[in-house]
């Protein structure tokens, strides 16, 4: 007999219960019973569309972030974890991303008052998606969210009254794109999207917005809106492609906010911003160019990511590989970069000279080696309102080893290490940094990952405040360093028992000394224009975070699914009175959150 027809309409229905509670420590313990209740729903159209629905989702079940230690002032990416926007959302990536799933269910609201109490991030209510397979080459994919208002009680800095007041009004985000196939695995597409709210003014008693800032076309939070088009266009081996992007976007409402480069962002502002790439990926010599251009007012950060604006990005590489077998490597590869980045002022932010070897070797081992030249640029970010600030040149190598990936046993080592000079100040000293892991990734019921990571900052000259009686900047010398130990295991118990386990302990200090001063007449900061300050007393703090998350999943059905969940969450990672070393000593007494969860998930086939 001959197989039936397909089902033109499928239905999964996945409603979840939990049931736990929270225990904040610190100070004032405090204990909180928790309720949660929603579902998903997945639904096919015959083999063409799918659509996904998520209603109150709750994320205890998802792995907490890695904490990093970060002394620059660019904004990090973390990769998503949430199944529902991992899914299924491919189609949304374009060179420009313009799309970053993070920012929905991340913003916390902000006020100038004294909050009595923190915000958390705003919950996510609901959210939808469509994938639509048009024809054989077109594909159009729909995303839709809405996120929850936040009302926390504010004590006015003027008289003192403690109020509710409106922080953060509800988000709808909103994303559509279409995009058509083209031969030897090119395409065209368009993509439009934004971020609304429709509770913007400010709630009484309160006159004014959050930040104490007057509402523009009657709105305290701003709306975004963006237009883009790309393309990817591949001869027929696909040794050759080119791929671009443009972007537009609009600025509507809301208060107007100052950037840490000096810009404002007003309600009106236009934006745009363009990248083209050309690549010859195969054959011997290969090379590309990527030349990217982002404009003053360009500003999709409320639904994408774009942490550094106001640029031009020219980068060119040339590589010379080897496929075919020679002694002991099967492969390898020699490269040439150069970057050159600049702001529309014409001000050069970031040069680099890079020139690396990767290889594969004949046991399956990699490696790659990069000695890199950056020399002195300057750092419109640094001052947080725009004022250039000189920075030293710096000479760096990485290296990276890995072993063989087919083993049960799987070694991984990274490190940077780079020498600076601080040029301008009449004395030549040097800043190493280092940064290693190493992962062991054994086969079978087990499987696990040990990652070991340390970091050692010394000697670049960092902007610390400024000296309103003196008239001045303050720039400080830090010395910093963390060390951070990860786990993760696996453990199939059973085919429909699984137990979870991620952790990972991480310690830092910052030591700031050697106190200079520069004038704030300056129009740009020169390190040799720094002055000693005699005033200057050394700031010191330290940090310790311990985060554990530990699942028990039993699949008691095809997909439905008990999960005992509990996670511990650092609620400030500060270490009171720390002295800039790595302190672990008091993590067992600083303030932390902790859940237990049941959580039941029960699938429903339509």
């Amino acid at each position: 007999m001959g197989r039936g027809r397909p089902r033109k309409f499928v239905a999964d229905l996945y409603p979840y219960f939990s049931v736990g509670g929270t225990l904040d420590t610190g100070e004032r313990a405090s204990f909180a019973p928790v309720v949660r209740y929603g579902g998903d729903a997945k639904l096919r159209f015959g083999t063409d569309a799918t659509v996904d629905v998520t209603v109150l989702p709750e994320f205890g079940t998802v792995e907490a972030d890695t904490a990093v230690f970060n002394l620059t002032t660019a904004e990090l990416r973390f990769p998503e974890k949430r199944p529902f926007f991992q899914e299924g959302v491919d189609v949304l990536t374009t060179p420009l991303s313009v799309f970053y799933s993070r920012r929905i269910g991340s913003r916390s609201g902000t006020t100038a008052g004294n909050a009595v109490e923190a915000p958390p991030p705003a919950p996510v209510l609901g959210a939808a998606k469509l994938l639509w397979r048009v024809g054989r080459r077109g594909t159009v994919a729909l995303l839709a969210a809405e996120t929850g208002a936040q009302d926390v009680l504010v004590r006015s800095p003027d008289d003192g009254v403690a109020a509710p007041q409106r922080v953060l009004p509800y988000f709808t985000y909103a994303l559509a794109r279409g995009q058509v196939d083209l031969p030897n695995g090119g395409y065209v597409g368009a993509m439009a999207g934004g971020r609304v709210s429709f509770d913007r003014g400010p709630t009484g008693p309160w006159t004014a917005c959050p930040d104490r800032g007057a509402p523009q076309r009657g709105s305290c939070f701003p709306d975004a809106y963006f237009l883009s088009a790309d393309a990817l266009v591949r001869n027929r081996d696909g040794r050759f492609w080119a791929q671009g992007q443009v972007v537009g976007t609009l600025r509507w409402g809301g208060t107007p906010e100052v950037l840490i480069d000096g810009n404002t962002l007003e309600s009106g502002d236009l934006g745009g911003a363009a990248r083209l790439r050309l690549e010859k990926a195969g054959g011997r010599m290969i090379g590309w160019i990527d030349y990217t251009w982002l404009g003053r007012d360009a500003d999709w950060n409320a639904t994408g990511f774009l942490p550094v604006p106001d640029r031009h990005k020219l980068r060119a590489h040339l590589g010379w590989q080897t496929l075919t077998p020679h002694g002991p490597l099967l492969e390898k590869r020699w490269q040439y970069e150069w970057v050159q980045r600049f702001n529309l002022d014409g001000l050069s932010t970031f040069e680099a000279y890079q020139f690396n070897h990767r290889a594969k070797w004949r046991s399956f081992w990699r490696h790659f080696v990069e000695l890199h030249l950056r020399p002195r640029r300057w750092d419109d970010r640094e001052a947080r309102d725009g004022t250039p600030v000189e920075r030293a040149g710096v000479l760096g190598l990485e290296l990276e080893l890995t072993s063989d990936h087919r083993r049960r046993v799987v070694w991984d080592l990274s490190s940077t290490t780079q020498v600076r000079t601080t040029g301008g100040l009449g004395t030549y000293g040097m800043r190493a940094e280092v940064d290693t892991s190493l992962d062991v990734v054994p086969a079978g019921p087990v499987q696990l990952r040990l990652g070991l990571s340390g970091t050692y900052d010394d000697g670049e000259m960092r902007w610390v405040g400024a000296d309103p009686a003196a008239a001045g900047r303050r720039f400080a010398r830090p010395k910093a360093g963390a060390l951070g130990v990860l786990l993760r295991v696996n453990y199939t118990l059973s085919p429909r028992l699984e137990l979870q386990l991620y952790t990972q302990l991480l310690g830092a200090g910052t030591v700031y000394d050697d106190g200079h001063v520069v004038p704030m007449a300056n129009t740009r900061v020169r390190l040799g224009a720094l002055i000693p300050d005699p005033d200057f007393e050394p700031e010191r703090e330290s940090e310790a975070l311990l985060v554990a998350n530990l699942f028990l999943r039993w699949r008691f059905a095809p997909g439905s699914n008990l999960y005992l969940v509990l996670t511990r969450n650092q609620t400030d990672p500060t270490v009171p009175g720390g002295d800039g070393g790595l302190d672990l000593s008091r993590l067992g007494r600083m303030a932390a959150s902790y859940l237990f969860l049941v959580k039941v998930i029960h699938r429903f086939a339509l």
